[in-house]
């Protein structure tokens, strides 16, 4: 998965890839919050793919909307329906969020039995 952040740079490349606003990162060396987006090269899609990457996109944003929301259960869902889209290019990012609310569930679970 090619990573750029910055919306500009996003803008930019939007011409050519389908790209994927990820999540926004504390930048401790600049103080400030960046945005990471993915860069998904269609080229490498399958023609049966091409058909469905505009609602593969769309369920991809409302996964990020509901990120933010920290949403798990339509997240959570999301990603079943999103796993192996867009060339599985974005499978391991859709692991991390997955694991984000797995962590979530062990801490809730560990201080309820603490």
């Amino acid at each position: 998965m090619h990573i750029v952040y910055g919306k500009e740079q996003a803008d930019r490349l939007k011409g050519k890839y389908t790209v994927l606003e990820l999540d926004t990162v504390k930048v401790e060396e600049v103080n400030k919050d960046l945005t990471l987006f993915a860069v998904v090269d269609t080229e490498k899609l399958g023609l049966i793919d091409l058909p469905q990457l505009e609602q593969w996109g769309k369920l991809h944003e409302d996964l990020i909307r509901n990120l933010k929301k920290k949403d798990k259960n339509f997240c959570l869902q999301a990603i079943e329906h999103l796993t192996g889209k867009f060339g599985g290019e974005i499978d391991s990012f859709y692991e991390h969020v997955r694991g984000r609310f797995e962590d979530t569930s062990v801490s809730v679970k560990e201080k309820v039995n603490d």
